[in-house]
């Protein structure tokens, strides 16, 4: 009897484990290589699996640097909540970070400049859950542009939607940094967010689960007529 309630009690001990493993499991994506690109077509895209990526579960976090003052990194990401948030944890002390959100057709969804400090914190709502956004941070007056001008409406500070003259447009450009000096590392809190799955990487998944719910039924059978 003290037996079974041991190995029990070491099996409960394990689920509840692995459990509070799984509750607090978390993916980290480190930039690679210097500045990411600026462009949605040549952004960097956090993929699962990735070089720069650790961690099991959603996203919650990207760490980066500025490598030069006129610097914007931009990462493409999948969203899983229709309310995504981002916040600047950390960030040059002389700068004041930018953050901006676009849909995946390069289109303004919001921006913040809100914070003290670099401490920007970005909340967008009404996301389409599953699809990829793209996340830009940079110093404060490196303005996004489309076809038609400025996409935010920057010049107040603050934070808001795509209303500058340009916000029904997509990205093609972004103005100068004003004569900025900053440059350095950047971390970057998510909620709402997931690495990018391609979709190749779906079917031997799939498929496996597939072949073997078909093993088991059959198995079941063999088992039924024996």
């Amino acid at each position: 009897m003290l037996k079974y309630s041991l190995s029990l009690a070491l099996t409960l001990f394990a689920a509840v484990a692995l459990s509070a493993g799984s509750l607090s499991a978390a993916q980290l994506y480190t930039e690679q290589g210097g500045d990411s690109s600026r462009m949605i077509s040549t952004a960097q895209l956090i993929t699962d699996p990735s070089p720069g990526l650790t961690g099991t579960g959603p996203l919650t976090g990207i760490q980066g640097s500025l490598i030069t003052p006129s610097g914007i990194d931009l990462y493409g990401f999948t969203v899983t909540s229709s309310t995504f948030t981002a916040t600047v944890t950390s960030f040059p002390s002389t700068g004041s970070a930018e953050l901006f959100l676009f849909d995946s057709s390069g289109l303004g969804v919001f921006w913040s400049n809100n914070g003290a400090g670099g401490q920007t914190s970005l909340s967008a709502s009404n996301l389409t859950v599953g699809s990829i956004y793209y996340l830009a941070i940079n110093n404060f007056r490196n303005t996004p542009f489309s076809s038609g001008g400025q996409i935010f409406d920057v010049t107040a500070g603050g934070s808001g939607g795509p209303t500058g003259p340009g916000g029904s447009a997509p990205l093609v450009d972004w103005t100068g940094n004003r004569g900025s000096t900053v440059t350095g590392p950047y971390s970057i809190s998510l909620d709402g967010a997931a690495a990018i799955v391609p979709e190749p990487a779906l079917l031997p998944g799939l498929l496996g689960l597939g072949l073997f719910g078909l093993g088991v039924a059959g198995y079941r059978k063999i088992k039924a007529g024996a």
